[in-house]
C-alpha cells in the first residue's frame, strides 16, 4: 500500500505544482498528506487510510448504500444542470 501511496503523492500532488525548493516542498506535503489520509480510497472499499489505522472494519452494507446514496443524488444533480447541448 505504501507504493500506492507513494504514487497518488507523485501524480496528484507533486507533479502538479511548481515547488521552489525543499521549504516549498515541505509546505505541500504538510497540507498533502492529511488531506490524502481523510480521502476514501477504492482499493480500502470505501474508507480512508485514516479509519483503516484506526482499525474500523469494511461494511459492504454500509459502503453499497453509500453508493446507491451517491447515485441518485447525482443523477438528481445531473438532471437540474442545464446543458447546452441538444441530442
Amino acid at each position: 500500500m505504501s507504493e500506492a501511496v507513494n504514487k497518488q503523492l507523485k501524480y496528484h500532488d507533486l507533479y502538479l505544482h511548481a515547488l521552489a525548493n525543499h521549504e516549498a516542498l515541505r509546505r505541500h506535503l504538510t497540507n498533502s498528506i492529511p488531506e490524502r489520509d481523510n480521502r476514501p480510497m477504492n482499493v480500502l472499499h470505501g474508507l480512508t487510510p485514516r479509519e483503516v489505522r484506526n482499525g474500523q472494519r469494511y461494511n459492504h452494507d454500509q459502503l453499497q448504500l453509500q453508493i446507491d446514496t451517491s447515485r441518485i443524488a447525482r443523477i438528481a444533480a445531473n438532471k437540474k444542470a442545464i446543458c447546452c447541448h441538444n441530442f
